[in-house]
């Protein structure tokens, strides 16, 4: 039986979880005020999907309080106060939420299923996805990630990894990204010639000088003001989206260095803002 008393959240995560007892919390402990049954393995092993998100935790979510959890599919811890997440051992997980937090550390190069990582808004400094192939949706943005290999990972279809501090970022052959956010970084080379199903592109904010989007014909939105693209990479990128044929999108860039577009480029925009676009910044 499960007497009445105080006991360690690591020592019965389950009945924690399961007994909610996370909403009234101390620490690393939850109170018990009524009779329960201790959890037997089978229940842990029952359990697919736990949602923790919004309830202010700032519980050590270690590997002794999770790896119990050995079918665990779906973790939401997102929009508490946890600074330690151990996921190492959770190898069937598919989704983990756990935005905005204060973690510092996130291993997750077991999770080879993992298909869905959304740990932005927190102070995580290396995170390591080099051998989660099946990532689709990776979002980790606001963090403080120097490194960041995704050359792998060739089913993403969305990446945010912006506003880090990320000076290489290979993604030439994630021909399947459709929605592509690495600005705010200290990114001096990105090739994009192979995103073909590309719809959103926003690096700006970088060093980046050389932007080719000749092959980018789903294109409908490209943010990349505030890099060192001058003036007739300015023209080539307007020709290059006008040939490309879309209408009603979005560019918006600056000139380094000043000058002005070449006469094919005004022409280029010229025929863009007839087709609805929208052109800010040159």
């Amino acid at each position: 039986m499960f007497p009445v008393g105080v006991y360690n959240v690591e020592d019965y995560p389950l009945n924690w979880i399961d007994g909610t007892y996370y909403s009234t919390y101390k620490g690393n402990t939850f109170q018990v005020s009524s009779i329960e049954n201790v959890k037997s393995e089978a229940e842990y092993d029952a359990v697919t999907n736990i949602d923790l998100n919004t309830q202010s935790l700032t519980t050590d979510f270690t590997n002794t309080l999770l790896s119990k959890f050995s079918n665990l599919n779906i973790l939401r811890c997102n929009n508490n106060l946890i600074s330690v997440l151990d996921v190492s051992n959770l190898t069937g997980l598919i989704t983990l939420n756990c935005y905005d937090n204060s973690i510092i550390v996130l291993n997750v190069s077991n999770l080879t299923g993992l298909t869905n990582l959304f740990c932005y808004n927190n102070s995580i400094s290396v995170l390591n996805v080099s051998n989660l192939t099946g990532l689709t949706n990776l979002y980790c943005q606001n963090n403080t990630i120097s490194v960041l290999d995704v050359s792998n990972l060739t089913g993403l279809t969305n990446l945010l990894c912006q506003s880090n501090s990320i000076s290489i970022l290979d993604v030439s052959n994630l021909t399947s990204l459709v929605e592509l956010y690495c600005h705010a970084n200290s990114i001096s080379v990105l090739d994009v010639t192979n995103l073909v199903n590309l719809t959103d592109l926003r690096c700006h904010a970088n060093s980046i000088s050389v932007l080719d989007v000749s092959n980018l014909v789903n294109l409908i939105e490209l943010r990349c003001h505030n890099n060192q693209i001058d003036a007739a990479t300015n023209s080539q990128i307007l020709i290059d989206l006008d040939n490309n044929g879309l209408s009603n999108g979005y560019l918006q860039s600056t000139i380094f260095g000043g000058g002005s577009l070449t006469a094919a480029g005004q022409t280029a925009k010229t025929n863009l803002l007839s087709k609805g676009w929208t052109i800010v910044g040159i």
